[in-house]
């Protein structure tokens, strides 16, 4: 696991913060899915000002921001 392996290594500033999202459970609980999901990127990308994109390939293959 990513807290338990890898962060171990790395210094406090550059550790990464894993968060559990269950897209299965949530679909079924949340009446605007995926809108909860958004609101979780939303706020990751506010405090780390990246994002990455990369799909199969008849679609898109990379964005970064």
């Amino acid at each position: 696991m990513v807290t338990e392996k890898i962060n171990t290594e790395l210094p406090k500033q550059v550790k990464i913060k894993f968060t559990h999202y269950d897209v299965k459970a949530k679909k079924k609980e949340e009446r605007n899915f995926p809108f909860g999901l958004f609101e979780l990127a939303e706020k990751a990308l506010n405090k780390i000002k990246f994002f990455s994109v990369v799909t199969n390939k008849d679609k898109i293959s990379s964005i970064q921001i």
